[in-house]
């Protein structure tokens, strides 16, 4: 038998009678809604783990709300001066309430605030009865932000092994997730049909996945069948992977494809509509408040709009990326940014140098 996840009953509250599930909803509910949160809610182990779980699922959707309040946990758990639970429930909630935190900052880009807040998890976790499981999932995300940060050869040599971890555990979905995130290390260093390969496995083989991981999966398969000019493959893919996300609340994955669609369009040389299509991942992915997509993306649209003679327009998507591009370090996009501005503004001043002199010779008959 496979080591699994513990699930532990957690103690019945102070009071000797433990809450119903409307209950430790109603109270997650309300907890999440207050601007100023009755902290005493969460002093229920139920209630805490139902409010740190909904973070968890909202990160992707909120990630700067659920940084803040992930942090909020931990400083409360950590100065709590009264015991929580009987065993190790405070350990395990501030390993919890690290890893929520280190999964949001993440997603906003902020990667030493991440790596901080996984060493806090790791720590705490390890004071735990059981600890493979949740050391794993610190793992994981310690491989998520080595992604994050483009180091694709390390993710690339320890995914696989990661990925044992978790099926030797019975964690069937965290292991399609490191899949996942093997397949896109493979890509972005430049293994297409290694890739190719991946994404055709998670998204032929729904059993163990989630459908927000399908889709994503399908989304990679439509980008590898537009860089391959397989258009009618990729609308395809895509349109199934829209029809997965029409169930889901997934405004980062539709993002990503948004994104991808872009990349498509402009594949297929139709340079208006993946203009379009990439504003239209800007917009969302700046609604998450994920930064530095939304520098990329506008480097990518830059140079999309220079291929399709709108300099200016480049201009300002590029002048529009440049304080992310500075305040996180962005060393590529910076790179790139700067040979785009430069394209743009000198194909910008010949064309109105040989506007110019054809009003002069106009003028001058």
């Amino acid at each position: 038998m496979p080591e699994t996840a513990r699930i532990l009953k957690f103690r019945p509250s102070t009071q000797g009678v433990e809450p119903s599930r409307s209950e430790v909803a109603a109270a997650v509910e309300d907890f999440l809604a207050a601007d100023n949160p009755d902290w005493d809610a969460i002093s229920n182990p139920d209630v805490l783990l139902a409010v740190l779980v909904r973070n968890r699922e909202n990160t992707d959707r909120e990630p700067a709300r659920v940084a803040e309040q992930a942090v909020a946990i931990y400083s409360w758990l950590a100065n709590r001066n009264v015991p929580f639970g009987l065993f190790d429930e405070k350990d395990f909630f501030l390993g919890e309430s690290s890893l929520v935190a280190a999964g949001a900052f993440r997603q906003l880009g902020q990667y030493d605030a991440s790596a901080d807040w996984l060493e806090r998890a790791d720590t705490s976790f390890q004071h735990t009865m059981n600890p493979a499981p949740l050391v794993a999932r610190v793992q994981y995300q310690r491989l998520a932000l080595k992604f994050g940060q483009r180091r694709y050869g390390s993710v690339i040599e320890f995914a696989p092994a990661l990925r044992s971890s978790f099926e030797r555990l019975g964690l069937e979905l965290e292991a399609s997730k490191t899949f996942f995130m093997q397949g896109m290390a493979l890509k972005n260093n430049g293994d297409l049909e290694g890739s190719f390969e991946v994404f055709r496995n998670l998204s032929s083989s729904p059993g163990n996945h989630s459908e927000s991981l399908r889709a994503r999966a399908l989304i990679e398969v439509g980008a590898y069948h537009g860089l391959s000019e397989r258009y009618e493959d990729a609308v395809s893919s895509y349109q199934q992977a829209a029809t997965l996300l029409e169930a889901t609340d997934e405004p980062m994955i539709m993002a990503h494809l948004k994104a991808s669609i872009g990349e498509t369009y402009r594949a297929k040389g139709e340079l208006n509509l993946a203009i379009d299509s990439f504003r239209l991942a800007i917009k969302e992915y700046s609604d998450l408040g994920m930064a530095a997509m939304v520098a990329y993306c506008r480097v990518v649209t830059a140079e999309t709009l220079i291929a399709a003679k709108r300099e200016r327009e480049a201009e300002w998507e590029l002048i529009a990326a440049f304080p992310v591009i500075e305040a996180q370090n962005l060393k590529e996009e910076g790179a790139a940014a700067l040979l785009l501005l430069r394209e743009a503004v000198t194909r910008r001043m010949m064309t109105e140098d040989v506007v110019s002199g054809m009003r002069r010779v106009l003028e001058s008959k």
